[in-house]
């Protein structure tokens, strides 16, 4: 099956869902016919308010990851953001009531101030407008939900944090898989090594601290004889082996404000988690570990040499695939987001701007 890339320009949207046509999937996929596809796939083809032939997104997506040549012709798996100007303002609307009810008093001062009648010509004349506005323009960024993910991958890739010459001293490397949930990405990183599988917090926060010889603080890392280095409450740069093989991790303590050597150990049983890949590790470690559960959708999978922290639903589809809108890859994903926006030429967005433009007509 030959494949080639190509861009989706057509879809569909219908009740919160994205297909695509079927003809463009089997394309991508490398299937030589639109027929072929449709009776190798017969379950993921749809009719959607009477268009025949339609591939859900998702289960798109999860067809793409299963095939190599295809995902890497691609380059990334498909993502589409829908969202509705009217539905965000009339859902922020629809909060005005709790918002005069915590801040009434307010409303009635702002109403006199204008010279207004009352808070409701107020509200109509002024605070509609003004966050209509501001609804508009958080509307136009573009936000998606995957920019957590491509913070995760900053931190992954960040030197500065995993350095090289350190996790090669130390024996560990990085196994990284991506969790797609519909519109969301979310990274999952594991520190790998001989008798060592231990889950990362992949936090949103980078700090250095720059020493002279003396170990006094000084301004800039020019200055710096060395560098203290956090990653969160892990002092990941500064990881070291101790005088019996066991990996420790100088870790912060913010009640205390000290530094802990925190004691990762080794696994009992002899097993070198570099030699698989992170599937089979998780399987592995979730078998021999003990499970602690703190939260009531989360657990905490432990024993000596592991660590995991692992929403209940995760492990569940990773071991029975029974969530169709949950795909779970090894790796980095690269994926690509195209915001649209209706083009509205030169046409008031509001109905204020259309009355003081004066286009509205008699009777209508």
């Amino acid at each position: 099956m030959k494949t080639k890339h190509k861009s989706f320009d057509t879809k569909v949207f219908s009740k919160g869902r994205v297909y695509l046509p079927a003809s463009d999937c089997a394309e991508v996929l490398g299937y030589e016919t639109k027929e072929q596809f449709l009776y190798e796939n017969p379950g993921v083809v749809k009719t959607i308010n009477g268009i025949s032939d339609l591939v859900a997104e998702d289960d798109y997506n999860s067809l793409l990851v299963k095939t190599p040549k295809a995902f890497k012709v691609q380059r990334s798996i498909e993502m589409t953001k829908v969202t509705s100007l009217n539905a965000d303002i009339t859902s922020f609307f629809g909060m005005y009531h709790l918002k005069f009810a915590l801040a009434g008093p307010m409303y009635e001062a702002k109403a006199r101030d204008k010279g207004c009648e009352s808070v409701e010509e107020y509200i109509e004349r002024y605070d509609y407008p003004e966050e209509a506005k501001r609804i508009l323009r958080e509307f136009k960024k573009s936000e998606t939900k995957c920019e957590n993910y491509d913070k995760e991958v900053s931190f992954v890739m960040d030197q500065r944090i995993f350095v090289p010459k350190v996790m090669a001293a130390n024996g560990v490397e990085l196994q990284l898989l991506t969790v797609i949930e519909k519109d969301k990405l979310d990274l999952q990183a594991f520190l790998v090594g001989d008798g060592i599988f231990y889950h990362l917090y992949l936090y949103d926060s980078y700090e250095e601290y720059y020493f002279d010889s003396n170990d006094n603080e000084v301004d800039s890392r020019e200055e710096a004889d060395h560098i203290e280095a956090y990653y969160g409450d892990e002092l990941l740069a500064q990881m070291y082996t101790n005088e019996v093989g066991e990996l420790c991790i100088p870790t912060y303590d913010d009640t205390t404000g000290d530094i802990t050597q925190k004691t990762i150990g080794r696994t009992v049983t002899s097993r070198d988690f570099r030699e698989y890949n992170v599937f089979e590790n998780l399987v592995w470690a979730i078998q021999n570990s003990v499970i602690d559960r703190d939260l009531v959708d989360m657990a905490a999978y432990s024993a000596p040499g592991i660590y995991m922290h692992l929403d209940d639903s995760f492990v569940i589809q990773l071991a029975f695939h029974n969530d169709p809108e949950t795909v779970i890859v090894e790796g980095i994903v690269e994926y690509d987001i195209k915001n649209k926006i209706t083009k509205i030429k030169n046409l008031p967005v509001f109905p204020h701007e259309a009355q003081k433009e004066k286009i509205y007509r008699e009777g209508r």
